[in-house]
């Protein structure tokens, strides 16, 4: 934005120190048209108020430590620089401009997934998972070597736009595809992978929300509930409206909904995590170049906290930044940004024992619609990310089987896993699949497994090390 204009701005900002309130906000027009980015105290203590007031973070940058703002008019600049806040510049932004053409809409999406059928019928098998509020397809990818019928392989998850305006993730999620099919066969290692697992992918949550990035409002996030949408990632179960992680106002950027899991975006996740009792969990975001974990509010972190943050750190450290300086920054949502509640992953985590992680992919130079020339670099760079979690399937834990006499599949056994070291004091609980078989990953250690059904309990004591071990328990 020219100089005279921001001037124009600061001055006004004096002469009338308001902070705009979340209705006044709403009276303006809902069309973004301009960033504005903060420099933060160390503490970042700025991002936990702009949240707290309905204010839209597009993202962050630890390095430099700063935030962009997403402004939906005039008085969001004024009530911004209103809060005192140290504003570095605001940037106008054109949100009638669709993205860059080679980023995917909904129908571009399943063609791609659809062809990978065609081409590879042995491999990759597709699932309309349920349907969105608008009815379109919530698609799922499942890639193994057994295409089609059970089996009692670890699942592992990889899901992209739960936000609709962060489109270089489902360019992610293809990828992971692309990459996994046109190397089966080629790559010993992506052989094991496709091989020995379940490889799911969603590339795509919230397919209406991305139908309207790509009808002139490119700054949309949330899903089609009304005139305002729900966010979908603030709407899970989990601690919904429980830290301030979200909005109660429908016009916020994390309004929640008016009831936890309330939906149908939402629910279809829950439902396929439920049925599928993935291992591991990536959902792609953007922007910041932050991995995160379990907890999202303020204080809490993961009760097996630590085999979670370990991981995450791993994730983090493989990925370069696209400036070359360092790596991604791991953390929960509170450490690093502010309190975030009614996740996906910490749904997932905590009902269902999943590790689940986010990482926000790209920085603040590149922002969520960067050209698509971008899209390979970035791509390239998330692997070593996703791969690191189909390695750990091999590595230290315990992969089991509960059968009956005859050898039919128990599903309705709970797993509880004690470490008789350091692992935790309480037990932690995995669910049985729908073909009989559990997967925990655990830091190498000595631990009780306790396997209940129907009132019986039966306890074996298993010694893990660097490898999974296998454990036949028959009831």
């Amino acid at each position: 934005m020219a100089k005279p204009t921001f001037a124009w701005l600061r001055a006004m900002a004096v002469a009338v120190p308001f902070v705009l309130s979340q209705s006044a906000r709403a009276a303006d027009e809902q069309k973004a048209f301009a960033i504005a980015k903060i420099l933060l105290t160390p503490d970042r203590a700025e991002l936990r108020r702009l949240s707290a007031a309905g204010y839209d973070i597009a993202g962050v940058n630890l390095k430099s430590n700063t935030a962009d703002i997403i402004l939906q008019g005039p008085r969001d600049s004024l009530s911004v620089m209103a809060l005192g806040l140290n504003v570095l510049g605001i940037r106008s932004i054109d949100s009638l401009e669709i993205p860059d053409s080679n980023y995917k809409t909904p129908e571009k999406v399943t063609e791609i997934i659809q062809n990978w059928v065609r081409q590879y019928p042995n491999l990759a098998h597709l699932e309309s998972l349920g349907k969105s509020l608008n009815g379109r397809d919530i698609w799922g990818v499942r890639i193994t070597n057994e295409a089609s019928g059970p089996a009692k392989k670890p699942t592992v998850l990889f899901n992209a736009e739960h936000h609709a305006r962060e489109v270089m993730t489902v360019e992610v999620v293809l990828d992971t595809g692309d990459y996994l099919l046109s190397n089966y066969g080629k790559d010993p290692k992506v052989t094991k992978w496709v091989d020995d697992s379940e490889i799911w992918l969603i590339p795509m949550v919230n397919p209406d929300g991305s139908s309207q990035v790509w009808s002139g409002k490119n700054m949309w996030r949330k899903n089609n509930r009304g005139n305002y949408g729900v966010d979908i990632n603030r709407n899970y179960p989990f601690k919904w409206s429980g830290c301030g992680g979200s909005s109660a106002f429908p016009w916020a950027a994390d309004y929640h909904g008016a009831a936890a899991a309330s939906e149908p975006e939402t629910q279809v996740m829950m439902q396929f995590i439920q049925r599928t009792q993935p291992v591991f969990n990536i959902s792609y975001h953007s922007y910041s170049e932050i991995v995160i974990y379990p907890y999202g509010c303020d204080g809490q972190h993961a009760e097996t906290r630590d085999v979670v943050e370990p991981i995450g750190q791993a994730m983090a450290e493989s990925i370069p930044s696209e400036t070359g300086d360092g790596t991604y920054r791991a953390g929960t949502a509170w450490e690093l940004l502010y309190d975030v509640d009614g996740s996906d992953i910490d749904w997932m985590y905590h009902d269902h024992h999943v590790l689940a992680y986010c990482i926000e992919v790209t920085s603040d130079q590149s922002g969520f619609q960067p050209p698509f020339s971008h899209r390979q670099s970035t791509v390239e760079s998330v692997r070593p990310a996703w791969q690191l979690l189909l390695d750990k399937l091999d590595q230290s834990g315990i992969r089991g089987w509960v059968h009956d006499k005859q050898g039919h599949d128990v599903t309705d056994a709970s797993v509880a896993i004690k470490g008789k070291n350091s692992f935790s004091d309480q037990p932690g609980v995995w669910r049985i699949k729908q073909n009989g078989s559990f997967h925990a990953i655990l830091n190498p250690g000595n631990y009780q497994v306790s396997i209940t059904v129907n009132g019986k309990t039966i306890n074996r004591d298993v010694t893990v090390g660097d490898k999974v071990a296998s454990l036949d328990i028959e009831i």
